[in-house]
């Protein structure tokens, strides 16, 4: 809890944590800006299901074999590779 007398500090910083963007957000800009907006889509398209699958997994309980087992862990990091990969190219 803020302290009272520094309230106005404490609600300007929680202001500009809010609104800057996250490295998602930053990343999908350049990719907008250097390869256009289907590129851009893709990349939003790609940071979903990405961010969707990793939520699948923790959900049905892999998180713990993915923290224990480290055929696993970078058999799932070398999959979420080629996917980000596979998706946010832009086609040639």
């Amino acid at each position: 809890m803020p302290i009272p007398s520094r309230i106005w500090e404490f609600v300007v910083t929680s202001i500009v944590i809010i609104l800057a963007p996250g490295p998602t957000v930053l990343f999908i800009i350049a990719r907008a800006i250097a390869w256009g907006r289907k590129a851009a889509v893709f990349t939003v398209v790609g940071g979903i299901l990405g961010s969707f699958i990793l939520s699948a997994v923790v959900a049905v309980g892999l998180g713990p074999l993915l923290q224990k087992s480290s055929l696993a862990y970078t058999s799932f990091t070398l999959g979420s590779i080629h996917f980000v990969i596979a998706t946010c190219m832009p086609p040639q």
